[in-house]
């Protein structure tokens, strides 16, 4: 069974999701201690503690994905 960083499960946990639904944010910012609005936070997968947040990059070549650290889940709040 192949060994994934966090950043890489990051990835492949939001690859495994639907496809969310995007529109304009008319959020009051982070609620719940979350880092993110809700809108940002379909962007976010947990990973062991950490939250990353998922990058989607596109080119000519196609779709790829980064995941940033945004912080520790204990430092919320």
């Amino acid at each position: 069974m192949p060994v994934y960083t966090n950043e890489q499960q990051a990835i492949r946990q939001w690859l495994s999701k639907p496809e969310p639904y995007f529109s304009a944010c008319g959020c009051m910012g982070a609620q719940d201690d979350q880092p993110l609005c809700p809108c940002g936070m379909q962007m976010v997968e947990i990973v062991s503690g950490v939250y990353y947040q998922i990058e989607e990059h596109r080119s000519s070549n196609g779709i790829t994905h980064t995941a940033k650290r945004l912080c520790e889940v204990a430092e919320i709040g």
